[in-house]
């Protein structure tokens, strides 16, 4: 039996396969090889799947990431199936845990129909797990997938998914996915939908759907002359908005597009990524005063962060994209309050962030934002909740001492400062260096984040708690974790920062997902 079975407490971070290093860094440090499990957790947490790295392209990635599931559901099935749930819940993460979802089931995984159904949560995730699956797999579609993702329809389709989510741009329309699983429906108005989603799929006579609402006002929208639209928005603007299902599908139907009236008419229905994504725009159109209230309210309000599920870096790809500094001060609170996790550390903590070439590549070809802003964010967020004192520095080739910040500092204006410091302490990473010239031995804490792959050989000379928080999710550990107190986390959320908690509290931890 594995000793991750959950059987008894698990160790906290990755395991290392040596006592002595067994491999290199992308930039030749001596470096260990770490356990599958910890491998898969780092790499799930940080990928994007499809998608190059500074040092590993796409497509070597991804084959290490599914040769990963594959061992693990031989090896420890009931640790994926946890880790995936955990991934797509609480880790915020939506490709990853469907391609384990896919690869579990290929690789033999006992009870996937529950896997399959647990990181299903969006009504478009149906269709990209069958696209994942006939793109790797083929048409043959095994029960365990076709039930899982047949429990998810019934759960996630509703009018309002269908008007949102069911396109002809998209590659498996809601239609296609009832087609090929034959969802049970709940009650007779999801009967009549199922009907309708794949009439439209097959582009058959639109038939009466009695116990059907929001799809039969949305046709008959459509309908309207373009010369009455903008009329019926100015007097049914909730209506209207409810009946469209998007901005989107305003933008889309409404003659002459975006201005401030139709924005003034959507804010009230969109979600929260849509107000984060279009702060630029609101601006530009010039909004009213109580329509820039009510987005204040919507982002600065704790059960809205909450539900929104954002990255906390989506929170600085908002102020980034936008031109004024009206937005700061709630983007900034909305994104400390996504920080929730982040242990209050006493004592003195020394944090260094890594500002080399390969942290200057973007999380992804959708976003702007950079693996050192992230790390940056996450450094000044673990530096507003310490209740001792933080020392930050910057490194690369050389390093930077940035000084001591407090529970007073901003964390947007933090990476600010940073990004006017890119570039000047060189291009490579030594983390040794920096550690040996700015971090004494007897601090309380040492926190690094970085991609870890550095040039160097780190001394084993540490604080007494040493934390990394891996950015990169690359297959080499350049520090050695098996010292109690050494812990190695990473991704784009908070989430995994509870283990961290633990390790101070307790002076040891298990899995996030593990209580």
């Amino acid at each position: 039996m594995s000793k991750f079975s959950g059987r008894r407490p698990r160790p906290a971070g990755p395991t290392l396969t040596s006592e002595v290093p067994d491999t290199v860094t992308f930039e030749g440090a001596p470096a260990f090889s770490r356990d599958a499990h910890s491998d898969l957790f780092l790499l799930g947490v940080t990928n994007l799947v499809s998608e190059d790295t500074f040092y590993e392209g796409a497509d070597t990635r991804d084959a290490r990431f599914r040769s990963l599931v594959h061992t693990l559901t031989k090896e420890d099935p009931a640790w994926v199936r946890d880790y995936a749930a955990w991934l797509r819940s609480e880790g915020f993460m939506r490709s990853a845990p469907l391609v384990i979802a896919a690869e579990y089931i290929a690789g033999g995984g006992p009870t996937a129909r529950r896997l399959v159904d647990a990181v299903l949560q969006r009504p478009d995730e149906p269709g990209e797990l069958l696209a994942y699956w006939h793109q790797r797999f083929g048409r043959n579609l095994p029960a365990a997938l076709k039930r899982g993702i047949a429990d998810a329809c019934t759960r996630l389709y509703t009018e309002r998914a269908a008007l949102r989510y069911d396109g002809k741009n998209r590659g498996y329309r809601l239609g296609d996915v009832i087609r090929l699983v034959h969802p049970t429906p709940k009650a007779p108005w999801q009967s009549q939908l199922f009907d309708y989603l794949v009439g439209q799929t097959l582009s058959e006579d639109h038939h009466s759907y009695p116990e059907l609402r929001l799809i039969p006002r949305a046709r008959a929208l459509q309908l309207l002359p373009e010369e009455a639209r903008r009329d019926q928005l100015r007097r049914l603007p909730a209506e209207t908005m409810e009946a469209l299902g998007s901005w989107e599908r305003l933008s889309a139907w409404l003659p002459g597009g975006m201005d401030a009236e139709a924005w003034e008419a959507a804010i009230p229905a969109m979600g929260y990524m849509a107000l984060l994504r279009n702060l630029r725009n609101f601006d530009q159109a010039g909004i009213s005063e109580p329509a820039v209230e009510h987005v204040f309210q919507r982002l600065g309000d704790p059960e809205a962060v909450a539900r929104s599920r954002q990255f906390p870096y989506r929170f600085l790809s908002a102020y980034l994209a936008t031109n004024s500094t009206r937005w700061a001060d709630v983007l900034e609170r909305a994104l400390n309050m996504s920080c929730s996790n982040l242990p209050e550390l006493p004592g003195t903590t020394y944090v260094l962030t890594d500002t080399s070439a390969s942290m200057r590549f973007q999380v992804s070809n959708h976003s702007t934002v950079m693996h050192y802003q992230i790390a940056a964010l996450f450094a000044a967020a673990l530096a507003r909740r310490a209740s001792g004192n933080v020392n930050l520095v910057s490194f690369a080739t050389t390093s930077t001492d940035l000084g001591w910040i407090g529970s007073d500092t901003s964390v947007l204006r933090t990476v600010e400062r940073l990004h006017h410091h890119i570039g000047q302490d060189g291009h490579g990473t030594d983390l040794a260096r920096a550690i040996r010239e700015h971090v004494p031995s007897n601090a309380d804490r040492l926190v690094v984040f970085s991609d870890m792959q550095t040039a160097t050989q780190v001394p084993e000379q540490l604080p007494a708690r040493a934390y990394v928080f891996n950015t990169g999710g690359y297959q080499s550990a350049s520090l050695d974790l098996r010292t109690p107190r050494r812990l190695e986390i990473g991704g784009f959320s908070d989430a995994a920062f509870r283990v961290m908690a633990q390790v101070e509290a307790l002076g040891h931890g298990s899995w996030p997902w593990v209580s």
